[in-house]
């Protein structure tokens, strides 16, 4: 489910934390820029290898993917900070010379996940892992003769005449990663609204497409809602 990623970058670290050690914030700086974020890399080759170095400077568009930064893990090396002339920050020099590892959740392909299931709607389910929640099961991918009931918001699975097994918000259900896919939400320019009138809200526009997520399956024996295979 996560990897070990090596990035490389120029950090900030602004007067008011020079009161902190050197490592202390760095740490925080790295956290701040890094955590949460999804990177998508110009360089990476093949992102689960943890020896792979990323240019944090590159990382803007979609060519190869790295996933979703956690939070640091290690700081490898720092270069001697220099006092930026004008402003009295201080900022870590060379690209090349500050290297720090990130924790990034990157579930490989086939691999299984427990998560808690958010919506249901006739287009499938949208599953929640806590800190990610792009996690689609298409209607395609769940049960076979599972039904979408609209009364209740949620799919049930007939399993035999008789016996109607039940997919509801908050159940926990195990699933199998079938694909994943990466979006550059970067806006290259201000789409136009219906009046015809240039919408500048680039933000809020790239905001609604996310950039990772994961496509899953719940087809195999043992995957769906926990409760289904307590007794199993």
């Amino acid at each position: 489910m996560f990897i070990l990623s090596t990035f490389r970058d120029t950090l900030t670290i602004i007067p008011k934390d020079f009161r902190k050690s050197k490592l202390e914030a760095l740490s925080d700086e790295i956290n701040k820029k890094f955590a949460n974020k999804v990177l998508l890399s110009k360089n990476a080759s093949y992102c689960r290898n943890p020896t792979i170095q990323h240019d944090s400077n590159q990382l803007k568009k979609v060519v190869h993917d790295v996933g979703l930064c956690v939070c640091l893990h290690d700081i490898i090396d720092t270069s001697e900070e220099f006092v930026h002339y004008g402003d009295g920050s201080s900022y870590v020099k060379a690209i090349s010379q500050v290297k720090f590892r990130m924790i990034v959740f990157r579930p490989f392909i086939g691999e299984l996940l427990v998560g808690k299931i958010k919506t249901c709607t006739p287009e499938g389910v949208r599953v929640s892992i806590d800190f990610f929640d792009d996690i689609h099961i298409p209607s395609t991918l769940l049960k076979h003769q599972s039904v979408f009931d609209q009364s209740e918001q949620a799919w049930v699975w007939h399993y035999e005449p008789g016996l109607l097994l039940w997919m509801e918000v908050d159940d926990l259900v195990r699933f199998r990663v079938v694909s994943e896919a990466f979006t550059d939400i970067t806006p290259m320019s201000a789409p136009r609204s219906r009046g015809g009138l240039l919408d500048t809200n680039l933000a809020g526009n790239s905001a609604q497409i996310p950039p990772y997520q994961l496509r899953c399956s719940i087809q195999e024996d043992g995957l769906g809602p926990l409760a289904w295979w307590q007794d199993q």
